[in-house]
């Protein structure tokens, strides 16, 4: 690979500040901070600074008397936690911009391994055709700016394809030297040192690939889907072995054989399961059961999980608008009946339960065992009456939904984006992406069935295996009640690859063996001058670097800040709070200064506590030195109880303060706006 990027070192370099500054663009606009986000941030912090891998009391910081609550947990696995973590010890706790730029250069070092795997799969062509769709493609874009575990999901799939890849291909090695000079027994030495050569270095790459696949476990427990299809490709390949008549594409390794197959299996699994071996240890020891994953509803061993209405939903859920209108209002929120679609009945008489149901649950909107209950009597009733849709007809429909819906869940967009009730640009934004989404896809599948059906050699390496794992994935997702597109992203290094090999295949049969593909031709200006060439570079270098400009200059100006003061004779306390764009998360400053003083302290020595997501808050002066500081729940990132004036004083002035969850105090206080 690093031999073609030095061969075609503009065109990589051209795309890929062309991705950089679509990444960019994503992070300015449409930053993403989740309820998940807030959990996995909140695992890190606890993790870094209290090594304690739980939350805390409510997923929130309370202060009291006895200080946090940290609760123990297994509802999330320790993978991104530990990104993050990673992240908040060397820029800071809570720096979600630092965590999305450090994504944005994860998710463009992925556009170089998709590059690499379609190298090895096809061509050096496709490998260009691939960097351009991997860098250009706005699904993986969008998701650098969200604080969620695909980019770095993404990251290790494409890694772990490609060092699997690499793996095949040592397979496939012969030693092609003449040797007709040596002697037979020299012959023989010779072959045995180059055959023992090539299976360790193949071992090795086994081990990289579940290590690899370790790492997407660790993020996300359906990264085993991956483990899965590789040790089914290999078996397959074992049996091929075995008995060459069932070979379909002659892409089998040459110079493999059973026993090392097997190898390579053993090797990939104890790989891929033993980093999992700390964690399970750490549930057994820390929360007295096993666990090598998470639990299935990512609950708590105390928590009550609503299986049958969980199970009422699958009854009828076929698109992600359900998931956001009904699946996750439950529970807190109430249920609007007029939302539920045709399906979801069978009949009147089923209509009037359900409708009865939802009333008796809108009351409360607390999910209780008995509510629970009646759902799964209704779910029960469904499932016997139309087993097949049930069992067949709604998971394929929900898995057509996630690999064909277009990928805005991020982005400020209807849901219902068909029926163009939102503003003309968002709608725009919503067809445009589904029409880029649906070419991605549509591609793949063209390029897929001309490597099998109208081809007698598959001009696909390994094929198989990525099939294998399109339709392992595909099914699981099918099982899920909630058709979420985002759980098909992990797929998209596979699609990439298949469709730049379709791209590479019709460029081939249009005559321009001789040249690039079109797409690479248009980036590089499509001639051979010199001056156009720099003249392009230079152009996408000012474009660039007026982008990160505007990154630079804006990284700390926020979107929305409001400052207020709470003065006591000639010292204020000045209360910041900031929302750094439109992330959702309002950041809490509190610090102490002069009365005459008309900026906000910038001394660090100066300020009593940094946070966010705070709510009841407020402080008060409690004598002439001392503060008190009081919420009903937030997150603090950074307290101490002892501040200083010391500019333009002969002497310093100190300060205490003392932090509590009462907000009981009346006088001389302010209350922040959240």
């Amino acid at each position: 690979m690093l031999g073609l990027i030095r061969e075609s070192r503009r065109f990589f370099l051209s795309v890929t500040l062309a991705g950089l500054a679509l990444r960019l663009l994503f992070f300015f606009y449409y930053p993403a901070v989740t309820d998940d986000s807030r959990i996995y941030a909140d695992l890190a912090t606890n993790w870094l600074h209290h090594g304690i891998y739980g939350q805390t009391l409510g997923g929130q910081t309370r202060a009291g008397a006895q200080g946090n609550q940290i609760l123990p947990v297994d509802t999330r696995l320790p993978g991104y936690p530990a990104f993050l973590a990673l992240i908040f010890g060397v820029f800071g706790p809570g720096n979600f911009k630092a965590v999305m730029l450090a994504q944005i250069l994860v998710d463009l070092g992925t556009c170089f391994i998709v590059a690499d795997f379609a190298r090895r799969a096809v061509s050096a062509r496709a490998s260009r055709i691939a960097f351009v769709l991997a860098a250009f493609c706005p699904f993986l874009a969008n998701y650098c700016a969200a604080v969620l575990t695909e980019t770095l999901e993404l990251f290790f799939t494409a890694l772990a394809l490609d060092c699997a890849a690499a793996a095949l291909n040592r397979m496939d090695e012969r030693n092609d030297e003449p040797m007709e000079a040596l002697p037979i027994a020299g012959k023989q030495r010779l072959d045995k040192q180059v055959s023992d050569t090539q299976k360790s270095s193949g071992r090795l790459l086994w081990a990289g690939t579940g290590l690899a696949i370790a790492a997407c476990i660790l993020l996300r427990p359906d990264g085993g889907i991956l483990l899965a299809a590789v040790l089914l490709y290999l078996a397959f390949l074992y049996l091929i072995l075995l008995h060459p008549k069932l070979v379909i594409w002659k892409r089998c390794p040459g110079k493999a054989d059973p026993p090392e197959v097997a190898v390579a299996g053993i090797v990939l699994l104890v790989f891929a399961l033993a980093p999992l071996a700390p964690w399970t240890l750490r549930n057994l020891h820390t929360l007295h059961h096993f666990q090598p994953l998470v639990p299935r509803y990512a609950n708590d061993r105390d928590e009550f999980v609503p299986r049958g209405f969980n199970r009422w939903i699958k009854t009828w859920m076929a698109d992600y608008v359900s998931v956001e209108e009904i699946y996750w209002n439950v529970p807190g929120d109430k249920i609007d009946a007029a939302k539920l679609p045709a399906r979801a009945f069978d009949n009147a008489a089923q209509r009037d339960a359900t409708l009865a149901l939802i009333a008796d649950y809108n009351e409360d909107q607390d999910m209780t065992p008995e509510l629970d209950a009646r759902f799964g009597e209704l779910a029960a009733e469904s499932i016997h009456a139309h087993p097949l849709r049930y069992y067949v007809a709604l998971p394929l429909l929900r898995i057509a939904d996630m690999w064909l819906r277009p990928r805005t869940e991020l982005l400020p967009c209807d849901p219902r984006w068909w029926e163009f009730n939102d503003e003309p640009k968002m709608s725009a934004i919503a067809v445009g992406f589904g029409l880029l989404n649906l070419a991605y896809v549509a591609a793949a599948l063209a390029a897929a069935a001309l490597a099998t059906l109208f081809s007698r050699h598959s001009t696909i390496r390994w094929l198989g295996l990525l099939v294998i794992f399109l339709l392992l994935r595909s099914a699981f997702l099918g099982t899920l009640e909630n058709p979420e597109p985002r759980y098909t992203l992990e797929c998209y290094p596979v699609i990439i690859v298949i469709a730049a090999a379709g791209l590479t295949r019709s460029c081939k049969v249009n005559g321009c063996q001789q040249r690039q593909s079109a797409l690479e031709d248009g980036l590089q200006c499509r001639g051979t001058s010199s001056g156009r060439t720099h003249c392009t570079m230079r152009r996408l270098a000012i474009l660039t670097a007026y982008t990160l400009s505007l990154g630079l200059t804006s990284c700390g100006k926020p979107s929305e800040e409001i400052l207020t003061e709470v003065k006591n004779g000639p010292f204020k306390v000045d209360v910041r709070s900031q929302e750094f764009h439109r992330s959702g998360i309002r950041n809490i400053d509190i610090c102490v200064a002069d009365v005459a003083s008309g900026q906000f302290p910038t001394d660090s020595g100066q300020c009593f506590l940094h946070g966010f997501d705070f709510s009841g808050l407020s402080v008060k002066w409690v004598s002439e030195r001392n503060v008190e500081i009081s919420f009903a729940c937030g997150r603090v990132s950074r307290f101490s109880n002892f501040a200083v004036i010391s500019k333009g004083r002969p002497l310093p002035v100190e300060f205490h303060a003392t932090l509590n969850d009462g907000c009981n105090a009346t006088q001389n206080r302010s209350a922040v706006p959240q």
